[in-house]
């Protein structure tokens, strides 16, 4: 009986050594080189397959070395890539029970890389630190809807450092000072009448796009002005065909004037 037992245990070890030893599973293997023919570490390996649910996924070593453990049996696709160079894919690997697939030694390819755009969304702030003068622009959008003058210079007394003054031929008051102190660009063009110090155009407002109102500190570039800068540009042509039709009309009294404006686009 003990000869018998002793038998009987020798052949349960010996039965569960060699069920240990079984493999469910195979391996891939390879090793990864740069163009240069050095090892390429880093490199991101996946394998896929539709019989599997997730793929799985390595990366080389110093040595460019990679191996994929315990890979169901099955054919895979398996993927090399790494930032800058070009994809490898290999298609159909087959993984056999208890087998290794090697793929041998792979060099890739340099790929110029596009970066796609990076859009900031950041809100302007309060205080240009770029100039110490006071600025104020006012766009098309603000003031064509509000009740104003058909000249541009009435736009200009809707600044907060501006106001309309009330002797005649004095225009507009900027930051203290008198019209005469005041400075008017259109366009990049300097239109000040050099004998009243006024503007010398009655540029109706729907020829307008923006009215920028500076005071203050602005820069020596705008010379023979103590006052303000009135800075006028116009609208100017796209890349899209379009036009604009307006016309006015007045009904019982200029006070009760009415603006009719038709846009075609």
């Amino acid at each position: 009986m003990v000869r018998r037992s002793g038998a009987l245990v020798a052949i349960l070890l010996t039965w569960t050594d060699t069920a240990s030893a079984q493999d469910a599973n195979g391996h891939v293997e390879g090793r990864v080189l740069t163009p240069d023919a050095r090892p390429a570490p880093a490199v991101r390996v996946a394998a896929s397959s539709p019989s599997l649910q997730l793929h799985q996924e390595v990366e080389t070593d110093a040595r460019g070395y990679f191996r994929l453990r315990a890979v169901p049996v099955g054919t895979y696709q398996v993927r090399l890539a790494l930032v800058g160079y070009r994809p490898v894919v290999f298609e159909g690997v087959t993984v056999r029970l208890g087998r290794t697939t090697s793929l041998g030694e792979t060099r890739l390819e340099l790929q110029a890389l596009e970066l796609g755009e990076i859009v900031v969304n950041a809100e302007r702030p309060l205080v240009d630190l770029a100039s110490a003068a006071s600025v104020t622009n006012i766009p098309s959008e603000q003031f064509e809807n509000l009740p104003t003058a058909r000249d541009f210079r009435s736009i200009v007394s809707l600044a907060p450092q501006a106001d309309l003054s009330l002797l005649p031929g004095d225009e507009v008051n900027i930051a203290g000072g008198t019209g005469p102190e005041n400075a008017y660009y259109l366009d990049a063009v300097n239109i000040t009448d050099p004998r009243r110090g006024a503007t010398s155009s009655n540029l109706p407002y729907n020829f307008v796009r923006e009215v920028q109102v500076k005071a203050g500190g602005y820069e020596a570039e705008f010379g023979r002005a103590s006052g303000g800068i009135i800075d006028v540009i116009t609208h100017s042509g796209g890349n899209r065909f379009g036009g604009q039709a307006f016309g006015f009309f007045s009904r019982l009294d200029e006070r009760h004037a009415t603006q009719r404006i038709r846009s075609y686009h």
